[in-house]
């Protein structure tokens, strides 16, 4: 099987990027006696790029984001393709061949099924549902796969992730009528929404806004780790 490699910096430098002295790639770190490039406005490819190209290794200047975004990257495309696979085996099983000529009870049906692959109708009847989409403060952008947790007396209740849009569903148990809200994504600041009203006789809707954490940086030897896909 292929294996995945993700870039990473396993151990960053002590020197600091302001204590090293200027170069033409970035900085000259004196004690380990290399040079540093200069990523904080590069992208991961480049960086994988400039290390295949290095014949004694790569140490870097590298926003923390810039690391952490393959790693998320790589989620999305892993839950999606995983969603559309159990999708696919459930519309295979429920029509077999006859799947290739949709109509449109056929495609209501799929629509069905769908659902179902998610839905459980204990659960449903049981808990109150809260929608919401999870944003960027600034750019008021979707944030993918964000943990949604509710809390109360600092106890997790339930909890959710936003899909690929930003969107999230989190079911309440209708024993808890108010309820706190956190948001936790990589890069962003944690997100805490208090005392939300939890009632039976509304849909509620909560969205969300995060705040990015400031760029934080790392220097040091930049290296591949693999990971064998799942």
């Amino acid at each position: 099987m292929i294996q995945q490699a993700f870039f990473t910096i396993k151990e960053p430098c002590q020197q600091g990027w302001e204590n090293m002295s200027v170069s033409e790639k970035g900085r000259f770190c004196s004690s380990c006696n290399k040079q540093v490039h200069d990523f904080s406005n590069s992208s991961i490819d480049d960086i994988k790029k400039a290390y295949s190209e290095s014949r004694d290794g790569l140490c870097g200047h590298v926003p923390v984001k810039v690391l952490q975004e393959q790693y998320v990257e790589n989620f999305i495309q892993t839950e999606h393709f995983s969603y559309l696979k159990r999708f696919w085996i459930a519309a295979v099983f429920c029509f077999g061949a006859s799947l290739f000529t949709v109509d449109d009870v056929k495609a209501s049906s799929f629509y069905k099924i769908k659902t179902a692959l998610f839905k459980n109708s204990s659960e449903i009847n049981d808990t109150i549902s809260v929608k919401g989409v999870v944003k960027d403060n600034i750019s008021q952008a979707r944030i993918p796969y964000v943990a949604v947790a509710a809390i109360c007396n600092n106890i997790v209740v339930a909890k959710a992730q936003a899909n690929i849009n930003g969107e999230y569903e989190i079911r309440i148990p209708k024993t808890y009528n108010v309820v706190d809200f956190k948001a936790i994504y990589l890069g962003y600041n944690t997100r805490l929404i208090k005392n939300i009203s939890v009632t039976k006789s509304k849909n509620i809707v909560v969205d969300i806004d995060m705040q990015m954490k400031e760029e934080l940086m790392l220097e040091g030897y930049i290296e591949p780790h693999y990971i064998v896909p799942k």
